[in-house]
């Protein structure tokens, strides 16, 4: 077993490399004491009541830690307002699920409204979703989200990818294996925006006054393309960030990868 593991290690290892992850790349926020972007771009962030943390290696000073009254914004520019396909990825760690929405970003952020790309956690059910408003009140007939079928623990890194290209063609990656799920909403409309800056660490969620929801959490290494990342990229990107990978393991999850990618 662990010579099948070794040599599908090998095999997928020379498979991943040359992968160009630069390619359509709008920011990368590496949270190593600051929110500067390093896409090359100048995408800068602005991080307000964030504090330096531990990463998923355990070092320390390297990734951000939201309090509950944190966020950090990107800046207001089109670029970051862009269409369908786009690819969203970053390590998360949740504290805890003591509130009803976990939230993790929106590309544009907005009161009552959806707008842009969101990403939040239902401490209902303790699963990752992402979705897109189309300019429509926070209710389900402006939406189109898909759920994943896997639940988030508590005081865990997880590598998080969203693939989103359309309104039923969403993929949702959890440390490097596309993970099942289901589709909700029925927006009929494109994605939209009004213009806003996006935020992470904080989200509403309803059409009443309030609440802005805010995380109790990590959040490292906050990626955004302007395309859709392959399936095989999405693991280049795990293994190449994965502190924890174990090759000899008896309990790795080895995922297949479409070899035309």
């Amino acid at each position: 077993m662990r010579l099948i593991l070794l040599f599908l290690f090998l095999c997928l290892s020379n498979f991943l490399i040359g992968q160009d992850l630069s390619k359509g790349l709008l920011l990368h926020y590496k949270f190593d004491g600051d929110a500067q972007d390093y896409s090359g771009n100048n995408f800068h962030g602005s991080a307000v009541r964030t504090t330096p943390t531990k990463d998923r290696n355990g070092i320390n000073n390297m990734a951000f830690h939201f309090n509950g009254s944190s966020f950090v914004d990107m800046p207001n520019v089109p670029e970051l307002h862009p269409n369908l396909p786009i690819t969203i990825a970053f390590w998360m760690n949740i504290d805890n699920f003591n509130q009803k929405l976990i939230p993790l970003f929106i590309t544009d952020f907005n009161m009552n409204v959806y707008y842009g790309i969101f990403s939040s956690l239902l401490s209902s059910s303790k699963k990752i979703g992402v979705g897109y408003g189309d300019g429509g009140s926070i209710f389900s007939g402006s939406r189109r989200s898909k759920g994943s079928s896997e639940v988030i623990k508590p005081k865990t890194w997880y590598h998080i990818v969203l693939v989103l290209k359309g309104a039923l063609d969403m993929d949702i990656y959890i440390n490097g294996c596309p993970s099942p799920g289901h589709y909700s909403g029925s927006g009929n409309r494109r994605i939209k925006y009004a213009g806003n800056h996006g935020t992470i660490g904080r989200l509403d969620s309803d059409n009443a006054p309030g609440p802005i929801y805010y995380l109790h959490g990590s959040i490292d290494e906050f990626y955004m393309w302007n395309r859709a990342l392959t399936s095989a990229e999405v693991a280049s990107l795990y293994f190449k960030e994965s502190a924890n990978l174990q090759p000899l393991g008896d309990d790795i999850e080895v995922c297949t990868f479409d070899s035309k990618l």
